[in-house]
């Protein structure tokens, strides 16, 4: 008798855990097909090109650092349009593709990883190098390059590499005129991230010069005063023109810009629109 009535209790017992374990947390089962859904759909966003993802928001999203008149900074009208050649570029290029145009500013350092994340889908006015076409694409070049030294009007003291060795010099953090600066110097010179501030650090004597694209140096010595330009040789060799960049492996991306550049090119739209924000041909 004692025996049934314990057979009995373990049945009891057995059955209340079977309901505790249905009514508790989500059984390994269950969670793992939650996790399997949210990876699909993941991996179905993931899958999807940029050019794909453009056309199905209606909207074309480039970066800048609009700090780099001519070619992106704010409108001194507003102070919040961001407008220059490469503005006007990208304009053309989402015309072409039927989609709006959004520019968004950031820091020059986080243009590339902004590309290879998603966060942003192309950005103009890079200069291709072997470093950085390892982990984005690039297209044609659209604007040719060359580097400039931004001293005060009347500081004569730097005219060579030489000179520069001397001298508290400055470029953008990431930039190419870093890399050339840091090549031709043997060290790394002091970083900003936006020009403006380089450039007011130079005219107030607080850096001697600041290396950045000529067309930029000049636009800056025109409209601040007390500035000028100066050209190192040696700053520009294997120097290469400007181009936007595109997510590795995004190829359809990259033709539809090289489409745009072409026809911009060929019917002398891309040499008006140099014209109209000065830049060096």
């Amino acid at each position: 008798m004692k025996k049934c009535i314990t057979f009995a209790l373990c049945l009891i017992m057995a059955a209340s855990l079977c309901a505790c374990s249905q009514t508790g947390a989500p059984t390994a089962a269950t969670t793992t097909a939650a996790a399997d859904s949210a990876a699909t759909t993941a991996a179905d966003a993931s899958s999807q090109s940029t050019l794909e993802a453009i056309k199905a928001r209606g909207e074309l999203i480039v970066g800048v650092e609009a700090t780099f008149p001519p070619f992106e900074s704010f409108d001194p009208n507003d102070g919040t349009t961001i407008v220059g050649f490469d503005i006007d570029v990208m304009a053309e290029v989402a015309k072409d593709l039927g989609v709006k145009l959004t520019v968004k500013d950031m820091e020059f350092s986080g243009i590339v990883p902004s590309v290879q994340t998603g966060k942003i889908d192309i950005a103009p006015g890079i200069t291709p190098t072997e470093e950085r076409k390892e982990i984005v694409d690039f297209s044609n070049e659209y604007c040719a390059s060359k580097l400039g030294v931004v001293v005060r009007e009347d500081d004569d003291s730097i005219q060579t590499v030489e000179d520069l060795k001397t001298k508290n010099v400055a470029a953008q953090l990431g930039s190419l005129a870093d890399k050339q600066l840091t090549a031709v110097l043997g060290t790394s010179p002091k970083g900003y991230n936006k020009h403006d501030e380089a450039i007011l650090a130079v005219k107030n004597g607080v850096i001697d010069a600041h290396v950045l694209d000529g067309s930029v140096g000049n636009n800056y010595a025109a409209t601040m005063g007390g500035l000028k330009v100066i050209e190192i040789p040696e700053l520009n060799e294997g120097v290469d023109g400007l181009a936007c960049i595109a997510r590795k492996g995004d190829t359809e991306m990259i033709e539809a810009i090289n489409a745009t550049i072409k026809r911009l090119e060929d019917s002398g739209e891309m040499d008006k629109l140099m014209t109209k924000w000065n830049i060096f041909k």
